[in-house]
């Protein structure tokens, strides 16, 4: 995990290991992929050999064959040596050479490497003579070399034998041979072992595709090929990506060798690895667990590999902070190889690397600095010079020193670790921002790029402000290394994890920033912080925002965007049965979940590739998904900000609060230090509200206001609108109802000096993506011929057969499941009725004679005509203002689960809620959606992402603006401001005061409604 305060434990043994397995991927001891050796010398699906004059000893070589597979290695090589005796005896050369080779193969798959290593030197000379050369057997004999070169470290020698073995079997196989798939498979192990994971995805791939077409998906080999490129993926980081693939590995082995077998213990390990690589410690240790458990049953003794899963363990153990555990593991781990493999051999070097890391946790330095001390001086030995733990090592003794204040030294052995993270170990002097590839892993330089940044900043009160200088720097440099690293991922999720991890590392850019903004006074520095800030919010939405963008703009043919779609919608579909129906917990369909992942698998993988096509065959597409842009001072107030505007945007840090405040004649930044009472209050704020409780509304609404807003306004110019930018947990803040005086909390709520009396307010969730959007329509609009566009477009369920319904929100957090929608009774709307229908009349007051024989420039579908069918038959895009008067569903742990509730029509084939993952594959192009809902501005709050909710939804899917809701909200008082807020939009006010005088005419017609629960929910998102 990526780390930023604390200083990068586990990093390169977490991220980014060396690969040793046979030809599957696996990790040393701490590693994070199955680490199952394959038998490669012999497949029985491949009938390459003639039958031998023997047909007993062909048989026993087949006995042998099976043995292997079911890791009886001491059965197998005595079975083989009688089967090599009777070849002895009729002195049939190829069977001899057969049968040292299955002895070799089942000595590797045993942990024996010296010994299988030993009988294939002992004989290649004699297989030469007897087979000549470019013999098939020689080809195998070559194949198992460098498999067990590359458990021994010498990768040098293990990619020559891997060639040569290609060469020979394409020579005898052609290229469409399922061997030659697994020599391409084992290229690809090198290169991952290199930390080369693209080079390896390309052979891993090539292998997949010779392996589907010889021998069909559900088979071993191609369960490989799935493991392989799953653990790449884990290793660049997309851990989501990676668990699809290895959950259909896990459910491909399981078929074909049962539950109880090593290569299924490798799935459920490797699957461990990847949930510890995204923090899920709890969950890892339980599949490190049962994975150990198959192990021991089906392994030998002694084997190699059970002290690989107890150095696992150890990790998991680590990062729950159960040091006695993880200790205690990590010896069991050392025991185990160290009996098998000796002290020194690679394997080791991690169980010394993270038993430093365990010390180096605990403050234990010297004991620390002996076990990284070990795996430097083993390496040096064995002349290991890029092991991933010799790269951790020197990044933990730099942490070290750097905790020690020993800064000259934390940064001699930073050097190291960069440099020994390069490809060609190229000095660190070699290292700047426009010079960031060939490095073996990406997570690795990032995290040794921050730690150096720390370094630098530190030792900027000994050398002087040319040390923040460096430190600055360094921090844009790690900046290039994420969007390079996130360029590759495949899955959001991944993308999420990144953004949550990095936050810290931006908080501290932007302090650093901000010390030299001090002491230069030049607004260039102010202007770096700004966009630290803005970096570390919704890059994910931002992202796929761009893809959207490149698919309209890059000149794709209409035939293949149809596919996309369509693709996108299955995914969409099958993602949502598959988490709807988890939901259910130990009630879920397992049967059901297992087929919907298959299907959601195939279609991924489909869909990948045509992903794939587009960036190969169509170069803007390339350029248009992935351009990097972030927005800065001089952007906001040039293209953003009206005359009246003013911008503040939060960062919550770990005891700062940083905001920037922008406007035409303002560029400032003010620093308030804050603890956790600010989240205290924010809850009790929210609780307030939402609960109509004054006793936690009134204290909180002041405090929040001491903070948020008092320490700006000296030097804010008068400026009525403000928009917000907020983070972490300032997001679901109604800054309107934020109070600027102490009051008791039994005053009247209409008294109350709220903040809406004196300024507007909207959000937007960052100026980056404010300005993005408005480019993209821009360059939509260039390219897409102009259509008579129509006006407003309403639906309103009403839901008549319902009871009585005050609220318009379903009482189904969490726990809401769309397979029950059909037997639950919504909640009666009388008032959303009126609301649409006044609102659609306001409208056709301002239409001509024509326009109103016409009749169809605004539309409202009420009762069973507003149903989902019906939503998703319309083209949408043709309408400026779209508003939905209806029940909302959240649910928080699951965002795509949330959604609006539609006419319950079952002859449409849907579920009646229109759900915020099908959200994102509506077409819109409107000026305003209105949820006129509960809840609908509420959701997940991911860290470094902001709010996973509705309103993200629609504007991705082209929605310039959303007004939502942040809890339940009354039928009654919601129907009247709503008329009231269209009412002034209609007379030419802007959304932002509309909205306001809405909420104001409100409090003051109906002093009932003063109480900001009535008022405050509605907010609105976007321009």
């Amino acid at each position: 995990m990526f780390y930023s305060y604390d200083p990068l434990r586990n990093s390169c043994i977490v991220l980014c290991i060396l690969l040793f397995s046979g030809c599957e991927i696996a990790d040393g001891p701490l590693g994070t992929s199955d680490p199952i050796p394959h038998a490669e010398a012999i497949a029985p699906e491949d009938p390459i050999y003639a039958p031998s004059p023997s047909p007993y000893a062909d048989s026993l070589l087949e006995v042998a064959e099976n043995y292997i597979e079911a890791a009886r290695y001491d059965s197998a090589v005595n079975v083989v040596t009688k089967a090599k005796g009777v070849f002895e005896e009729i002195d049939y050369r190829e069977g001899i050479i057969r049968s040292i080779v299955v002895h070799a193969d089942a000595l590797e798959r045993w942990g024996k490497y010296g010994e299988s290593l030993s009988i294939l030197d002992d004989n290649l000379d004699q297989a030469h003579r007897w087979l000549g050369e470019g013999h098939l057997l020689i080809g195998d004999m070559y194949n198992t070399m460098g498999i067990v070169n590359r458990r021994n470290g010498n990768l040098a020698l293990s990619i020559v034998f891997y060639k040569k073995a290609l060469l020979i079997r394409e020579k005898h196989l052609g290229n469409r041979h399922s061997l030659v798939g697994r020599s391409k498979n084992n290229i690809g192990v090198f290169y991952a072992n290199l930390g080369d994971y693209d080079e390896a995805l390309k052979h891993y791939k090539e292998a997949l595709d010779i392996r589907m077409t010889a021998l069909g998906e559900n088979t071993k080999d191609v369960a490989q090929s799935y493991n392989n490129i799953a653990v790449a993926l884990k290793n660049k980081g997309d851990y989501d990506e990676s668990l699809i693939y290895h959950e259909r590995a896990l459910a491909i082995r399981k078929e074909v060798f049962g539950a109880i077998h090593p290569e299924v213990g490798a799935s459920y390990y490797n699957i461990g690895v990847t949930l510890g690589a995204k923090g899920n410690y709890a969950r890892a240790l339980e599949n490190h667990k049962r994975s150990l458990s198959i192990w021991r049953e089906t392994f030998p003794n002694g084997h190699p590999l059970i002290g690989q899963n107890y150095n696992a363990i150890s990790i998991d153990y680590q990062k729950l902070e159960n040091y006695e555990e993880a200790l205690n593991f990590e010896q069991r781990s050392l025991s185990e190889i160290s009996r098998s493999q000796g002290e020194e051999h690679p394997y080791t070097l991690y169980t010394y690397a993270n038993i430093g890391d365990i010390f180096l946790e605990q403050g234990r330095y010297q004991e620390a600095l002996e076990y990284y001390h070990k795996v430097v001086n083993i390496s040096n030995r064995k002349d290991v010079k890029q092991h991933p733990a010799l790269l951790n090592a020197y990044h933990g003794i730099s942490d070290l020193y750097y905790k020690q204040v020993e800064l000259e030294k934390a940064l001699h052995y930073s050097d190291l670790a960069i440099q020994r993270n390069h490809m060609e170990f190229l000095p660190v002097s070699y290292l700047n921002a426009s010079r960031l590839d060939n490095y073996s892993s990406d997570t690795s330089l990032l995290n040794s790029l921050v730690l150096r940044a720390q370094i630098y900043k530190a030792l900027a009160d000994q050398e002087g402000v040319q040390m923040l200088e460096a430190a600055l720097n360094t921090y844009q440099m790690a900046v290039k290394v994420i969007e390079a690293h996130s360029l590759s991922f495949k899955n959001d999720g991944s993308k999420l994890l990144l953004a949550e991890q990095t936050t810290s590392m931006y908080e501290e850019a932007i302090q650093v920033a901000l010390l030299l903004y001090r002491y230069y006074d030049d607004e260039s520095y102010l202007n770096s912080a700004f966009q630290f800030a803005e970096l570390g919010k919704v890059s994910v939405l931002l992202d796929a925002m761009n893809e959207a963008d490149a698919l309209e703009q890059a000149g794709i043919p209409d035939s293949l965007l149809q596919d996309e779609k369509e693709l996108r919608l299955l995914l969409t579909y099958h993602d949502r049965i598959i988490k709807s129906e988890l939901t259910k917990g130990k009630a879920a369909n397992q049967e059901k979940v297992a087929k919907e992942k298959e299907r959601f698998f195939t279609t991924k993988k489909t869909y990948d590739e045509l992903v794939s096509t587009f960036e190969n065959n169509y170069p803007a597409y390339f350029d248009l998904k992935y351009k990097g842009y972030t927005a800065s001072l001089t952007d906001v107030v040039d293209e953003m900000l009206e005359e009246d505007e003013l911008l503040v945007e939060y960062v919550v840090g770990a005891d700062s609060l940083y905001i920037f405040v922008v406007s035409d004649s303002l560029r400032h930044v003010e620093v308030v230090s804050i603890d956790s009472t600010l989240s205290r209050d924010v809850e009790r704020f929210k609780h307030g509200l939402a609960q109509r409780n004054r006793e936690s509304y009134i204290p909180s609404a002041h405090s929040l206001y001491s903070v948020l807003i008092e320490p700006i306004l000296d030097d804010v110019p008068q400026k009525e609108s403000w928009i917000i930018v907020a983070d972490d947990v300032l997001n679901e803040i109604p800054f309107g109802a934020l109070i600027s005086e102490s009051r008791p909390v039994n005053s009247n709520y209409f008294d109350l000096p709220y903040l809406i009396h004196n300024y507007s307010f909207r959000y937007t969730y960052s100026a980056t993506l404010e300005l993005s959007q408005a480019y993209l329509k821009d360059q939509q609009s260039q390219h897409v011929a102009d259509r008579e566009k129509k006006d407003f477009m309403a639906f309103a369920p009403v839901f008549k057969s319902g009871f009585i319904g005050w609220e318009r929100g379903a009482q189904m957090i969490e726990s809401f499941r769309p397979d029950s929608i059909r037997t639950t009774e919504w909640g009666y709307l009388p008032q959303s009725k009126k609301e649409v229908q006044s609102i659609q009349s306001m409208f056709s007051e301002r239409y001509s004679l024509w326009d109103k024989f016409l009749g169809d420039r605004s539309t409202t579908f009420l009762n069973k005509r507003a149903s989902e069918h019906r939503l998703k038959s319309i083209d949408l895009s043709l309408y400026r203002y779209l508003h939905f008067a209806t029940h909302g569903v959240v649910n928080k742990s699951v965002p795509e689960l949330s959604g609006i509730v539609m006419a319950q029509d079952t002859t449409g084939g849907e579920d009646g809620i229109l759900h915020l993952s099908e959200v994102y594959n509506l077409d819109l192009d409107a000026d305003l959606v209105v949820l006129s809902a509960c809840q609908t501005g509420t959701g997940k709050v991911a860290r470094g992402e902001g709010l996973m909710s509705l309103t993200r939804g629609f504007m991705y899917a082209g929605t310039d603006a959303l007004l939502a809701s942040y809890w339940q909200v009354a039928d009654g008082s919601t129907n009247w401001l709503m008329v009231s807020f269209y009412d002034y939009l209609l007379n030419g006010q802007s959304k932002t005061t509309a909205l306001r005088n809405a909420k104001l005419d409100l409090m003051d017609r109906y002093p009932q409604f003063a109480q900001p629960y009535y008022w405050a929910s509605f907010v609105l998102i976007g321009k």
